[in-house]
């Protein structure tokens, strides 16, 4: 298998792009831009459980909050990534997990490794905050349970979001 890992810039490049459009409203693609930063791809730790696909928001949830897990000091991170086993650039709303180190564990994708990600480290008690208001696993990026309150109050984004560098390590810089 070729190993192929995308260029930040295919991200960070849409990510503008869409922030452009979305005018002086606080929205996705510049809350991300804003407080997220690339992460440093791995293969997947095979002592956490493998995911189902297509549902990366509550496989890295489930996994953050397992009993057996909490004691790792893990991270929820949501963002944008791009998958290095398509043959093409397409990055993707998507989460993860980050250990201590700033390295991605990816239950969802395969081969992760190859993958390229940039997103928003959010704290703990605000994912599981946001769990249990929407009584179900959901997005922090993409949350319409509340109307996108995160994103259209600018405010709110110190009680969610660890700053880069304080709680994890820093992922590779591009």
């Amino acid at each position: 298998m070729i190993e192929r890992r995308w260029p930040l810039a295919e991200i960070t490049g849409y990510l503008e792009m869409i922030a452009d459009l979305e005018g002086s409203s606080r929205a996705f693609a510049t809350f991300t831009l804003e407080h997220g930063q690339e992460w440093q791809s791995q293969p997947f730790p095979h002592e956490y459980p493998s995911g189902i696909p297509r549902r990366c928001f509550g496989n890295s949830q489930d996994i953050l909050f397992s009993d057996a897990w909490q004691s790792d000091g893990l991270v929820y991170v949501e963002g944008y990534a791009c998958s290095g086993s398509l043959g093409f650039p397409f990055p993707t709303h998507h989460a993860w997990l980050v250990d201590a180190e700033g390295r991605v564990i990816d239950p969802t994708w395969e081969d992760p490794e190859t993958s390229t990600y940039f997103g928003v480290p959010f704290r703990t008690e605000y994912v599981a905050r946001t769990i249990r208001e929407a009584g179900v696993s959901c997005s922090m990026l993409d949350h319409f349970h509340d109307r996108w309150k995160l994103l259209r109050t600018p405010s709110l984004a110190p009680e969610a979001v660890l700053p880069v560098g304080l709680g994890v390590a820093p992922g590779v810089k591009g």
